[in-house]
């Protein structure tokens, strides 16, 4: 059970990181300029608390999903 919450939620963090890049370089594709860095750094501090979180539940880090 705890296995399969640390997939969900390693997904999770990881997708979310993924959507706020994308949006991010689309709006520097359309604006010409940087100004979502800040939401960037914010997904990527997200992404390490479910890190995190997933080290307390199964010990062990999991940035990336599929490993």
């Amino acid at each position: 059970m705890l296995e399969r919450f640390s997939n969900i939620l390693s997904w999770a963090g990881f997708l979310f990181l993924v959507v706020i890049t994308v949006v991010s370089v689309v709006r520097f594709i359309e604006i010409g300029r940087i100004n979502n860095i800040d939401m960037i750094m914010y997904a990527s501090i997200f992404d390490g608390i479910i890190a995190t979180i997933n080290y307390l539940i199964v010990g062990r880090f999991r940035l990336l999903p599929w490993r």
